[in-house]
């Protein structure tokens, strides 16, 4: 049997597993978190498991999709992976756990001192000296307030060719096109996947054809999907804060699933009877400096 060793940098602890043949990436997500001591285990539904490729180009580990057949580096011995937030929650005080908050925290700091997200002077002032105090959670609540929090933003365009520019937030996908915006709830969201280039949006009751949009490359729309299958996953399970949850038996497609029509989530899949996988803590850490890319950037034919 194939196993491979691996080496995880996590924010707080490095953790080096070995990974199996059959160890699925929702295994290898709850080990990590249980390795560096994260206590509440759903907190692992805002965060996701990074790898660069041999193009050199940074993806996400599949929660369904067996760790080892991504396309990773094999040339790196152990392999690489790193620990990142996948979706920044909505409201920071549904994290009560100290690992995750300080993750979190971590890479929001991170993300606002390298300009990734827009901050006028007078709040970047009041933001860094939360940071020197590491008051966690008065940091939070302050970044919470700024206008790209939570948000990514994606370009496309329509089958007609008009430019719509899509923001995915923690209320769902919002399309601007044409001096028009519209949103789309996620409790509206039936099914959301990509084809090749195109991203195809099905809405929950509609008898109509789904929503298009055009993106330049596959792995753009690829990039954009999985964006949104990520916070769609998130408020399934977390929900909205306000709104209904989307009910657990739907189907969120993936793309790059293991096989076609492989769900991303399935809930027959549970964090139980984690056999064969070996962890191991390293006491010397340092904290991740790698950025999270929004989309990946080579054209693909």
């Amino acid at each position: 049997m194939t196993r491979k060793q691996a080496h995880i940098t996590t924010g707080a602890t490095d953790v080096d597993l070995v990974i199996e043949a059959k160890t699925k990436g929702w295994q290898m997500l709850l080990d990590i978190a249980l390795a560096i001591g994260m206590q509440q285990t759903f907190h692992t539904l805002w965060f996701g498991v990074q790898y660069v490729d041999k193009k050199g180009q940074r993806k996400w580990i599949k929660d369904n999709r067996y760790v080892l057949d991504h396309r990773l580096d094999t040339r790196q011995k152990p392999l690489q992976f790193t620990l990142r937030v996948k979706v920044f929650p909505k409201n920071f005080s549904v994290i009560d756990d100290d690992i995750a908050q300080i993750l979190i925290y971590k890479q929001l700091r991170e993300h606002i001192e390298q300009g990734e997200l827009n901050c006028l002077p007078d709040k970047l002032q009041d933001l860094a000296k939360l940071a020197e105090e590491d008051n966690i959670q008065e940091y939070m609540k302050a970044a919470q307030s700024l206008e790209q929090y939570g948000k990514s933003y994606f370009k496309f365009t329509t089958e007609d060719g008009a430019r719509a520019d899509i923001i995915l937030s923690h209320s769902g996908i919002t399309v601007s096109c044409r001096g028009e915006s519209f949103t789309i709830p996620f409790e509206e969201i039936q099914d959301v996947k990509a084809n090749k280039r195109t991203a195809c949006i099905t809405r929950r009751g509609q008898t109509s054809k789904p929503i298009k949009y055009k993106s330049e490359t596959p792995s753009y729309c690829k990039a954009a999907v999985e964006a949104v299958t990520s916070y769609l996953e998130v408020f399934r399970q977390a929900g909205s804060g306000g709104g209904e949850s989307v009910p657990k038996d739907e189907v969120v497609r993936s793309p790059d699933s293991a096989t076609d029509g492989e769900a991303m989530v399935k809930e027959e899949d549970s964090p139980q009877g984690l056999e064969g996988v070996d962890v191991a803590v390293k006491d010397d850490w340092k904290p991740s400096d790698d950025p999270v890319d929004d989309a990946e950037k080579e054209k693909e034919k």
